[in-house]
């Protein structure tokens, strides 16, 4: 604040500099001289200003998948290739508060073949789809993983590639175990991997956004990694699509095959976007721009995650959550997806080395719940769950 003004005992006026291109935020606490217990704290907000120019925002023409409260997606490009939803209890979208959109997560075994938990935009219909991959493109994605690469395998968060095709991974040890776009070009009609490599091992609970470019022109491939160039490698001649066209599709949680989805995803997907440019450093600061948010990683680990949907509870019931990796104090919140005017409910959990269990209260109404594990601050989602309530539930064993 540069200056202030007392105009009278009812009145403080407070005056700052002239915006900028950012919102500006500024805390004034007010303390009491006759006690000093007596205090109040405000947060003032400056919004940007109106009349500056604004950056051009690149336009994902090709591909821009968009997650949806019921656990959908769907493409807002221009190209609105479809994207088919394969449901399955590994998979589940939730609001994200600090990105303010629906994101995906995943919870899947990191770089197993899987059939279910995973989107997929079939591009194979589309020509202007593939004439816009081969004559140079970009990819952009916003991501989290809930736990760190080892290196025993290859994890895929966006990625089109079976022998042939582009998108990122990260890579297993005897390539670096590193986060990577690999696109597929080739001048001698031979398939040729350009392993365009960032140098990080992305941390667990912590989002990266990352943009990996082919541009044919310069016959070089780039990545960029929360806006910073990071790696750069020569990449000369024709791109290279898949072998088989059952395979021209852009998965969202796993990697592109003629049948099943492979090295499949255990974290978030924000942002999956194609982009029929190659774009450039200035591009990819405006990008991330955008979605550039303070990180506070607090991961926590839930494995062999498993739990009843589609059955039956009532006032009393026993609801087990199982899996690895609860601890002492844990809740469970329901939040209801169907019934928008239901509220979300907390229950404290009955914790084992195995499990999670909550008390079914009589006040429970029959819903799609989305599932969250509450530890202190932190939270994790666990999934989607279809549950009836009746007076008289069929008791099921453990699943």
């Amino acid at each position: 604040m540069a200056h202030r003004e007392v105009e009278n005992a009812e009145r403080l006026t407070l005056t700052a500099a002239v915006g900028g291109d950012a919102e500006r935020k500024a805390t004034v606490t007010f303390i009491s001289e006759a006690d000093s217990k007596l205090k109040e704290t405000i947060t003032i907000t400056q919004q940007p200003r109106e009349d500056l120019p604004q950056p051009l925002v690149p336009e994902a023409d090709l591909l821009d998948v968009v997650f949806r409260n019921d656990g959908t997606a769907e493409d807002i490009s221009r190209s609105g290739i479809p994207v088919e939803t394969l449901s399955g209890m590994a998979m589940m979208t939730y609001y994200n508060d600090a990105y303010r959109r629906f994101v995906s997560h995943f919870h899947h075994t990191p770089g197993t073949t899987v059939n279910e938990g995973f989107y997929k935009a079939d591009y194979a219909a589309d020509q202007q789809f593939i004439n816009g991959l081969a004559d140079g493109h970009s990819l952009e994605v916003l991501f989290k993983t809930d736990v760190k690469s080892d290196g025993s395998a290859e994890w895929k968060m966006f990625s089109a590639m079976s022998s042939g095709g582009t998108g990122f991974l990260i890579s297993k040890a005897d390539k670096g175990t590193e986060l990577t776009f690999l696109p597929n070009v080739s001048t001698t009609g031979k398939s040729n991997w350009i392993w365009t490599k960032s140098g990080i091992n992305p941390e667990a609970g912590r989002y990266y956004h990352v943009v990996g470019v082919w541009n044919k022109q310069e016959e070089k491939s780039y990545i960029y990694v929360d806006g910073e160039l990071k790696g750069t490698m020569p990449a000369p001649g024709n791109f290279v699509h898949p072998s088989k066209t059952t395979s021209y599709w852009f998965g969202v949680g796993v990697d592109a095959s003629p049948a099943s989805g492979q090295n499949a995803w255990k974290g978030d997907v924000a942002i999956a976007r194609v982009y029929d440019a190659p774009l450039t450093a200035e591009n990819v600061e405006v990008l991330w721009n955008l979605v550039k948010r303070q990180q506070r990683p607090d991961p926590i680990e839930i494995s062999d995650l498993l739990f009843l949907s589609g059955c039956e509870v009532g006032a009393g019931y026993r609801y087990t959550i199982y899996g690895k990796g609860f601890a002492a104090g844990d809740k469970i919140r329901f939040e209801p997806v169907d019934n928008a005017k239901a509220e979300a409910m907390i229950f404290d959990a009955s914790v084992t080395a195995e499990s999670a269990t909550i008390v079914i209260p009589d006040t429970f109404v029959t819903d799609r719940y989305r599932l969250f594990l509450l530890r202190g601050a932190a939270e994790y989602p666990l999934g989607f769950t279809q549950l009836t309530f009746t007076d008289n539930p069929l008791i099921l064993a453990k699943p």
